[in-house]
């Protein structure tokens, strides 16, 4: 689909009365889109799921017995029960949109009940065997959305702010997200930062799997990764700011900053960068805003970056030191 045509469509029924507005929006998705059933695949979510895993017992910690909290729902289940199947405790999913839906998860559950050998082959060693038979037990019934989120010890938070999310301070173990914090506006990003540190235990991890593309460009083929790097803010936001299309445009060293400037460190960080987006750069063929000149090709060029990050305690009462005084 052409990425102009996408753009004013998804601008036509943000406008939409909500109910109606969130409804058009899945049937988009679902016969034009990413929820396409020839192309909906939960093993793709899942391996996120296990990758961050495998980001956590790397770090000397362990997902078995944790508590996961994961920002951005979305519309489906896959990152809980991923993380339940390797053993997490629990897992609180918070949005700020109505997005999650019943049948795309009992799609999801008939997928892995169809296919258990190729779920047992993602998850190798990781798999909690006994949960995962009680998971296929589950799904030759006539369950609903609640019994699977009950056996998973699930518990789904639809939040109107995501700077003040309803749980105590220390109580998760791991916040994770994948493809969130490219949607969330600067200033909302800080706070939405701020907020998963202070809910995150002392000894505990922030792990953020960010997009930095062009998401038309998923769609439009005939668009470089970063086509939207050529508009201006004022340009962009004409474009697309509304709830389904609105990216900040944030780079990976602008995300970096935010998360130290909110109190947290860096412990690990993983990258991937696009050799055809340096020759682009390189070769002088996009004409970048001035917002982004500056920046590296490398940071330019990177397309997606899993951040782990923790409580660095000095920044942070320094942080809180000067929101104090911003406020006075």
């Amino acid at each position: 689909m052409n990425w102009r045509f996408k753009a004013l469509l998804f601008k036509i029924i943000a406008r939409m009365p909500p109910a109606m507005s969130y409804r058009a929006h899945y049937l988009i998705q679902r016969y034009s889109g990413t929820l396409r059933k020839d192309v909906l695949d939960p093993m793709s979510l899942m391996k996120t799921a296990i990758e961050i895993c495998d980001r956590i017992n790397g770090l000397g910690r362990t997902p078995v017995g944790g508590v996961f909290m994961e920002i951005g729902t979305g519309r489906r289940l896959n990152l809980p029960v991923a993380f339940w199947l390797c053993g997490a405790a629990q897992t609180i999913t918070v949005d700020i949109s109505p997005y999650l839906l019943e049948e795309l998860v009992k799609e999801d559950l008939e997928f892995l009940r169809n296919n258990p050998d190729r779920a047992r082959a993602l998850f190798g060693n990781r798999l909690d065997e006994t949960r995962f038979d009680r998971m296929l037990r589950l799904a030759d019934t006539n369950c609903c959305l609640g019994d699977l989120m009950d056996l998973c010890s699930t518990k789904y938070l639809l939040q109107t702010d995501s700077a003040h999310i309803e749980l105590p301070s220390g109580s998760v173990d791991f916040q994770v997200s994948r493809s969130v914090f490219e949607h969330v506006p600067p200033d909302d990003l800080a706070s939405l930062i701020s907020e998963c540190s202070r809910i995150v235990r002392d000894d505990g991890l922030l792990i953020n799997v960010v997009d930095f593309t062009d998401h038309f460009s998923h769609s439009d083929k005939s668009i470089s990764l970063i086509n939207f790097l050529r508009f201006s803010d004022r340009q962009w936001l004409r474009i697309a700011g509304n709830r389904y299309a609105y990216a900040n445009r944030l780079r990976i060293d602008d995300i970096l900053d935010l998360l130290k400037r909110e109190g947290n460190r860096e412990v690990d960080l993983r990258c991937e960068t696009e050799d055809s987006l340096l020759d682009l750069l390189g070769s002088g063929e996009l004409e970048l805003d001035p917002r982004f000149i500056n920046k590296s090709h490398e940071a330019l060029s990177t397309v997606c970056a899993c951040i782990v990050s923790e409580k660095d305690h000095e920044d942070a009462e320094h942080a809180s030191s000067a929101r104090s005084e911003t406020l006075n």
